[in-house]
């Protein structure tokens, strides 16, 4: 796994790049979506031991939360 601190920051320069709005949704599945790079980094937890894996979820969640709330200010 990247840095989540890197990963967010990949993320933020997607979505601060995206030039339209079909542009930004797919940022949004890339992030998202069923193959998206959260959805497959939280697929990885349970191959992890429980220290790690409650770590790693947890800043996973925290990022899911940040672009998350992104999401509704972009919508307002």
């Amino acid at each position: 796994m990247e840095n989540v601190n890197d990963l967010e920051n990949k993320i933020l320069k997607d979505i601060e790049t995206a030039s339209d709005l079909k542009m930004l949704d797919d940022v949004r599945v890339s992030v998202f979506g069923k193959n998206g790079i959260i959805t497959m980094e939280m697929k990885t937890l349970g191959a992890m031991e429980a220290a790690a894996r409650v770590e790693k979820a947890k800043m996973l969640n925290v990022l899911k939360a940040n672009i998350e709330r992104l999401k509704y200010i972009i919508d307002d």
